[in-house]
C-alpha cells in the first residue's frame, strides 16, 4: 500500500471517530435535562468527623508558611516596590486612582477546595485540546462529587483534599459543558467517553520525587502545577483559618504585570539584564512561567512583547508585604466604618499582609487581586456570611485603602528547596 493512500484511510478513519464521538454527545445531550448534570448523592460524614477545615497545608517549614520576619527586607529587590504599585493591575499603568485597589476573588477566579471523602464516585479526567498531557491520550483519576461546582472564569479550578490520608487533587479549566474540546483521536482511543469522563484544560495528584502520593499536610517540595510551580493549594485564603482567627501564610496575588521571559542564564540573573533584557523568577517559584513573552490571553490588554515592557513587571514569586503597626490598622479600620464580624475578618487580612505578606503567583488581565476559596463551595460560603461577608461583588472591595505606595516593600527571597519532584503534567503552561 503507497503512503498516499495510507494517509487518505487514516485521515478517514479518524473523521470516522470523530463522527461516531460527535454522535454520541448528540445522544447524551439529548438525554441529559440541561446542558449541568443533574446533583450527585448527598454524602455524610461517619459520625464525629466534620467537613474539611484546612487551616494551613503544606509544611512549617515551607517558604511561603513562615512569616516575613525570616527573611527580612530585600535591598537587592527594593526598586520592585514601585513596579508592584505602579503597574500590577492594568487600569493602573496610566491612572494614578486605581493603583492599590487589591480584589478578593471570592466568586470569578475563587479557588474552591472540596472535602474528597464527600466524592460520589471516581472519574476519569482528559486533556482538552488547549492543555498539557504528558502524552496523547494521558488521563488522571480523580474523586468527584457533581455537587462540585468550578469557580467562573477561564481558570474554572476544582481542588479536592483528603485531610484523613493527605492525598490532594487539582482539576484546572473543567469543562463542564464542552466536552467536544477533548474530542481527538488520541483521546478517544483512551477509552474518553463524553459526559461520562471529565473534560479539562489539566489535573495533577500531588506527587512526591520517588513516585509516591505526597501528603499535602508536610510536603515541602516543589511541583509544576501552579504557573510559576509550585501547588495551587499553595497560597491560597480559605474561611476555616480565618474562622480560626489567623491567616499564617504568604497569600496569593494575581498581577496584570508579571514578568515574562526569555529566561535570564545564570551569568545574568544577578546583573542589570535581569527584569530589563531577560525575565527572572525567585523561590517560592520554580521557573519563568511566560517563557517567550507576556501572557498572550488578555486579547487587547496584551501588553507588548518589549523590554520597556519588561522593566515595569514584577518577577512570581517574589514577595512582597505591608509595613503597618497595630495602630496603622485599626486607623484603616476606623477610616473604613468596620464594625462587628467584618472588622475581626478585616483585621486578619491587614495583619497577614503585614506579617507573612503576599507572593506573586499568577497572572491577570484586569486588576490585582487575591484568591481565595470564596463562594462557590456552600460550605464555604456559609463561613464566610458568618464572618462578615456577603455575596456580593462589593464584598471583594474589603481591602480597599489598605494598600499604599509607602507601605508596599519588598521581602528577601528564601532558599531554593534543595529537591524537586519531576514535572507535574496538566497545569503548567
Amino acid at each position: 500500500m503507497n503512503s498516499k493512500l495510507k494517509a487518505t484511510l487514516a485521515i478517514g478513519g479518524s473523521i470516522l471517530v470523530l463522527a461516531v464521538a460527535a454522535a454520541i454527545i448528540n445522544n447524551n445531550a439529548d438525554q441529559a435535562t440541561g446542558p449541568t448534570p443533574p446533583p450527585g448523592p448527598t454524602v455524610t460524614l461517619p459520625a464525629g468527623q466534620t467537613p474539611l477545615s484546612v487551616i494551613r497545608p503544606f509544611s512549617p517549614d515551607a517558604a511561603f508558611n513562615r512569616p516575613v520576619s525570616d527573611f527580612g527586607r530585600s535591598e537587592k529587590y527594593a526598586a520592585y516596590a514601585e513596579r508592584f504599585w505602579k503597574y500590577s493591575s492594568f487600569g493602573g499603568w496610566n491612572d494614578p486612582k486605581q493603583r492599590g485597589d487589591v480584589y478578593l476573588q471570592l466568586r470569578d477566579y475563587s479557588v474552591p477546595i472540596y472535602d474528597a471523602r464527600l466524592a460520589t464516585t471516581t472519574k476519569s479526567a482528559y486533556f482538552a485540546d488547549f492543555g498539557f498531557p504528558p502524552q496523547p491520550g494521558w488521563n488522571i483519576k480523580v474523586p468527584w462529587n457533581d455537587n462540585w461546582k468550578e469557580a467562573n472564569g477561564n481558570d474554572g479550578m476544582i481542588l479536592s483534599v483528603n485531610p484523613d490520608t493527605g492525598e490532594y487533587w487539582s482539576v484546572w479549566a473543567y469543562q463542564r459543558n464542552n466536552p467536544s474540546t477533548c474530542l481527538n483521536v488520541a483521546n478517544l482511543a483512551h477509552g474518553f467517553v463524553p459526559f461520562k469522563d471529565l473534560c479539562v484544560g489539566g489535573a495533577t495528584k500531588l506527587m512526591n520525587q520517588d513516585g509516591t502520593v505526597g501528603d499535602y499536610r508536610t510536603w515541602n517540595n516543589t511541583q509544576v502545577e501552579r504557573g510559576m510551580g509550585i501547588p495551587k493549594l499553595a497560597l491560597v485564603t480559605t474561611p476555616y483559618e480565618v474562622q480560626a482567627g489567623s491567616i499564617d501564610h504568604a497569600l496569593e496575588m494575581t498581577v496584570f504585570n508579571s514578568m515574562f521571559g526569555p529566561p535570564c542564564s545564570a551569568a545574568e540573573a544577578n546583573t542589570s539584564a535581569a527584569g530589563s533584557t531577560c525575565g527572572i523568577y525567585l523561590p517560592p517559584a520554580t521557573r519563568v512561567e511566560w517563557q517567550s513573552g507576556p501572557a498572550n490571553n488578555c486579547g487587547a490588554n496584551t501588553p507588548p512583547n518589549t523590554q520597556a515592557t519588561r522593566e515595569k513587571s514584577v518577577p512570581e514569586g517574589m514577595r512582597f508585604a505591608l509595613d503597618l503597626s497595630d495602630a496603622d490598622i485599626d486607623a484603616w479600620l476606623d477610616q473604613r466604618g468596620y464594625t462587628g464580624q467584618l472588622r475581626s475578618t478585616a483585621k486578619i487580612f491587614a495583619v497577614a499582609l503585614r506579617d507573612y505578606g503576599w507572593i506573586v503567583a499568577e497572572t491577570g488581565c484586569f486588576g490585582t487581586s487575591i484568591e481565595i476559596d470564596g463562594m462557590v463551595n456552600p460550605d464555604a460560603k456559609k463561613i464566610w456570611n458568618s464572618l462578615g461577608f456577603a455575596d456580593t461583588p462589593e464584598a471583594g472591595k474589603m481591602l480597599d485603602g489598605l494598600f499604599t505606595q509607602d507601605r508596599i516593600y519588598v521581602v528577601n527571597p528564601a532558599e531554593p528547596v534543595a529537591s524537586s519532584t519531576p514535572p507535574s503534567p496538566g497545569l503548567a503552561k
